[in-house]
């Protein structure tokens, strides 16, 4: 609403935290790929992985790359644990299964809101 009662003013008003970010973004750009995953953090990520019963290992991959951008994004060089937890959410919600590896489907033959109540 502040746009749109004045733009030039409301540009001038963030452009300065507009520069700010810009700046970070940059020389996260610089660090990102020299970020170090430690094995705290790997086990970390594949443990949240197995806990969420995700399918193969894109969720490991993805959340690997977006826990160094995290790490890249405040100056570190090393990530932490706090950058997993931080993303991983993020990665995870939308690569979750229902059902857990070691639930077998229902047969062929029956719908699963037919099984009888145990």
């Amino acid at each position: 609403l502040d746009h749109d009662a004045d733009p030039a003013e409301f540009d001038h008003r963030w452009q300065s935290d507009q520069n700010r970010q810009a700046a970070v973004i940059e020389r996260a750009r610089h660090i990102v790929a020299g970020v170090r995953l430690d094995e705290v953090v790997t086990e970390l990520i594949s443990c949240l992985c197995r806990q969420n019963h995700v399918a193969g290992h894109r969720a490991d991959i993805v959340m690997a790359e977006a826990t160094r951008a995290h790490a890249a994004l405040v100056g570190r060089g090393v990530a932490t644990e706090d950058d997993v937890l931080t993303i991983s959410e993020m990665v995870l919600r939308h690569r979750r299964r229902v059902e857990t590896p070691s639930e077998s489907p229902p047969p062929r033959n029956q719908h699963p809101d037919d099984q009888p109540d145990q």
